[in-house]
């Protein structure tokens, strides 16, 4: 029987549907009950226990966010005075901009019905809005931090363009005070053209493979940045995709269960070209693998996500297993890493590393069977302040930890329930940025069944300010975008940089935090510092000068072919050379008659061009000193052909019967750069080997590597040759084996926030609403070890590949609609025995569309403990 209830209205006095409406009890702040609002706004919470008080409060529905929560009430039961009415007032906070294109000069031509999204960052909700004619937009937003992005729909005029830089941020202080911000976006129109065709296997018709009728088909076209486009048409039919000219990655996925997209290199479009795919053709899954997943007593368990993928291939395929435990998961002939992906509210961990199988077509593989570990213990928590008080309007994530087991479990609402097997835990909350809180310690419970516990936040005491400084001018930097992220002992924080007057503003708490920041890259600046350590005193505001300096010369010059031939859309980039500007990093594209102009700091650059195609090598590196005010120019970059053949035996020094592929690469002192995958094969007996060719310039000494790994374990190889005017050999032989964590792999509900770790400590925190979808998400995250090292590039250990796809299996390719945090940890002893040095340690990825190591835009090393932390706003190796 209800003992409280009421409705819950709007400032405007109108019903308000789908509130969430809270009864804490004040002294058992585990006794939390809620109801939802139905249309009329009415809500009713019963089974409450008498003699007690509650804190009654209601929350706006996340797609309201012009809504602040009701003020908190009290009531005493008995005693209650129903009905209760809970108002939601209007928030006085407000953001506005304009939508422009790069097209019209300096200010822009507006483009019209544009989508101008808001996720907000420490809680879920989420707002939009369409761009006028003018290209002017408003939102009315609650307070916190909010990501904005723009997008194209189907009334959008101009139609095609994208937006190139990731999710804007706008923080609103957590209180009443009317606040107003700015944001505008510009955006980058397409100038080219991507045209092809996606047809069955062999050309056939539908009849030829049992499908009814017509299917559709998604080609998506995106680069290394997470900016692209893409477009669905029915099978058989031609596609045209408007993009920005540059390079892209091309996936292609089915929406049918019986095929498989092909895999297609990446391709380079040129400045206002048409480039033809021609026709690409699907794959029949004409295999299949069948098992069972278990519980620890041998009985099938229902409903557990099984998921599949290929190494090098960015499809993931997923079935769930029926009542009884079995599975049936259709697959293409291949290799595949198969394993069982237990949500966050199934009471099992799988803590296997998953199997390999191998099918030829036709092939049905069975009896893969994997043993989940039971975990039906469960912690039951509360957020509370520091006063004890419960807390209903935050969001996190929250996991509970052992030598042995790790799991977690959404916050929402300030509650949380993590399944585990019995034993005893640390639990703590991760808290995203923008909350007004920050977790506070861990806290050990000892579980046979089910115990609650009270996870106390800290209030954020301390504050980091400062904002853009130019050191060369000695002035303070406006009128440029940009955002600043901290980040100490798992907590994180970020805001934006106020453009208006340059300075930033954040609330944390005490302790040593590490900053990184970012800048529009259009802005007519370079930023200096990649990350500084900061000290924080609760009494005194930490005060930190983010160092820029203005682009004040120039760099032009001409990209050729071997030939002599203009090259356009060539990436032409320029890395400082000099102490403190190792990470000062420009870059541009040739235009249609191969001709580049980059603006930069006045310095001393060492300049290249990338990419270039697969039998081409890159330009030789110039170094370049340009002065302020002046232009550098006449710079030819010229692509060269390869001349002769570096070529010998690979040997795995490993147990037989490992086959695979072996990545082997090459670079040159002055920037040449080759690589291949070559296959390794099993001999009874024998060590497992293959062979190797790469083309290579004569006449130069060629720093070669060579990585060949398995789902756990990896072999190296490093050697040197110097090439006179004829071909060489060199047999490598690959030591071993190294150990590597396996991967993982999670499916979770994209409104959820997610934190997943890998036994060597890599960490990935995925706020709620980040994912540019909504529905169930499979992430896996992938250890590489065959990841190309390069003259500037040395690769700690191993690398990651992160690959995320929606509920049907497409790859999420988009913009994060916020930042996610990955954090990596080393050690001194492996640096030393890599040679690396600890202060050149940098997080980056590398793009398959250049052929080179990028670094992000925002980072922190802290060298204390050891961990390396970045956010992006995209999946990439």
């Amino acid at each position: 029987m209800a003992q409280l209830w009421g409705v819950v209205k709007d400032n405007l006095g109108n019903p308000v549907n789908d509130a969430t409406v809270h009864a804490v009890d004040i002294a058992h702040p585990r006794i939390h009950h809620t109801d939802r609002t139905g249309p009329a706004g009415f809500w009713a919470i019963g089974g409450l226990p008498l003699a007690s008080s509650f804190v009654v409060v209601a929350e706006p529905p996340f797609h309201r966010p012009e809504l602040l929560p009701s003020a908190r009430m009290t009531v005493t039961l008995p005693g209650a005075s129903n009905p209760y009415t809970l108002t939601l007032n209007a928030s006085p906070k407000i953001v506005s901009g304009t939508v422009t294109s790069n097209l019209g000069g300096t200010n822009g031509l507006p483009v019209q019905n544009a989508l101008v999204v808001a996720h907000r960052v420490d809680r879920n909700g989420e707002a939009s809005t369409l761009s006028g004619a003018d290209g002017r937009y408003q939102l009315r937003l609650s307070a916190g931090l909010w990501a904005l992005t723009v997008k194209p729909i189907s009334t959008t005029t101009p139609a095609h363009w994208v937006f190139p830089l990731p999710p804007q941020l706008v923080h609103f202080r957590h209180d009443t005070t009317p606040e107003g911000k700015t944001q505008d976006f510009r955006v980058l129109i397409a100038d080219s053209t991507v045209v092809g065709k996606v047809q069955l296997p062999g050309g056939g018709t539908f009849g030829t493979f049992g499908v009814p009728g017509p299917f559709s088909v998604t080609v998506a076209l995106f680069n290394n940045e997470g900016v692209g486009r893409k477009t669905t048409v029915q099978v058989t039919e031609p596609f045209t995709l408007r993009v920005p000219h540059g390079g892209y990655r091309v996936v292609v996925h089915p929406h049918s269960p019986q095929f498989l997209g092909p895999l297609v290199d990446p391709i380079r479009v040129e400045p206002n070209s048409t480039y033809d795919l021609g026709t690409l053709t699907l794959v029949a899954k004409d295999a299949a693998i069948t098992g069972t997943v278990r519980d620890e007593g041998g009985s099938g368990v229902a409903g557990i996500p099984v998921v599949a993928w290929r190494a090098g291939a960015p499809d993931t395929l997923r079935t769930r297993t029926a009542p009884d435990g079995r599975y049936l998961l259709p697959l293409t002939a291949g290799t595949w890493h198969v394993q069982p992906a237990p949500g966050p509210a199934q009471p099992y961990l799988y803590t296997g590393e998953g199997q390999s199988v191998t099918l030829a077509s036709g092939q049905v593989q069975g009896g893969v069977v994997f043993t989940l570990t039971d975990a039906a213990a469960t912690i039951n928590g509360q957020l509370v302040d520091e006063a004890g008080n419960p807390l209903t309007d935050v969001d996190g994530w929250a996991r509970a930890v052992n030598a042995n087991v790790q799991n977690g479990a959404p916050i929402q609402d300030g509650e949380f329930t993590i399944f585990v097997p019995p034993g005893t835990y640390g639990v703590i909350a991760a808290l995203p940025a923008g909350s007004p809180y920050m977790s506070g310690a861990e806290k050990q419970v000892s579980v046979s069944d089910s115990v609650s516990v009270t996870l106390t936040v800290l209030e954020k005491d301390a504050l980091i300010t400062g904002g853009l400084w130019d050191p060369r001018k000695q002035e303070v930097v406006t009128g440029v975008d940009g955002d600043v992220g901290v980040w100490s002992d798992g907590n994180w924080a970020a805001t934006p940089i106020n453009k208006g007057n340059g300075t930033f503003r954040l609330d944390v708490a005490a302790g040593l935090w590490h900053l990184g920041y970012r800048i529009d890259p259009d802005a007519g600046y370079v930023k200096l510092v990649p990350f500084m350590n900061v000290p924080v005193d609760p009494r005194v505001p930490a005060v930190v000068p983010l160092w820029v300096v203005q682009k004040d010369a120039v760099i032009t010059g001409t990209v050729l072919d071997p030939n002599g031939l203009p090259r356009a859309g060539v990436p032409v980039i320029a890395r400082a050379i000099r102490e403190g500007g190792k990470d000062v990093v420009l870059r541009t594209l040739s235009a249609d008659d191969g001709s580049f102009r980059l603006e930069v700091p006045h310095a001393r650059y060492r300049l290249g061009a990338l990419g270039g195609g697969p039998n081409l090598i890159k330009p030789v590196e110039k170094v370049v000193v340009v002065a302020a005010g002046e232009t550098s120019g006449g710079h030819i970059l010229q692509f060269r052909a390869p001349d002769a053949t570096l070529s010998g035996a690979l040997t795995i020094d490993g147990p037989s019967g490992l086959s695979g592929e072996a990545l082997v690469w090459a670079w040159s002192d002055d920037g040449g750069f080759v690589k291949g995958r070559f296959p390794i094969t099993a001999a009874t007996g024998t060590l497992s080997s293959g062979f190797y060719t790469l083309n290579v310039l004569s006449n130069t000494t060629w720093h070669v590597g060579a990585a060949f790994e398995t789902d756990t374990q990896f072999w190296f190889a490093r050697d040197r040759v110097t090439l006179g005017s004829g071909n060489a050999t060199l047999d490598l032989t690959l030591s071993g084996p190294n150990a590597k964590p396996g991967p993982v792999v999670v499916t979770f509900d994209a409104a959820d926030p997610q934190r997943i770790e890998l036994a060597d400590g890599t960490h990935i925190f995925i706020p709620g609403g980040a994912m540019p979808v909504s529905g169930e998400v499979t992430l896996r995250i992938v250890p590489i070890a065959t990841l190309p090292h390069q003259k500037h590039a040395d690769v700690y250990k191993y690398g990651y590949a992160f690959l995320a796809t929606d509920s049907s299996g497409q790859t999420i390719e988009d913009h994060f609609n916020q930042d996610v945090i990955i954090g990596f940890r080393y050690t001194d002893a492996e640096l030393a025995a890599l040679n690396i040095f600890e202060p050149n340690l940098r997080p980056a990825y590398y793009s398959t569309t250049d052929d080179n190591w990028t670094f992000p835009d925002s980072y922190a090393v802290d060298t204390d403990a050891n961990i390396v932390t970045m956010q992006i706003d995209h999946f990439t190796d």
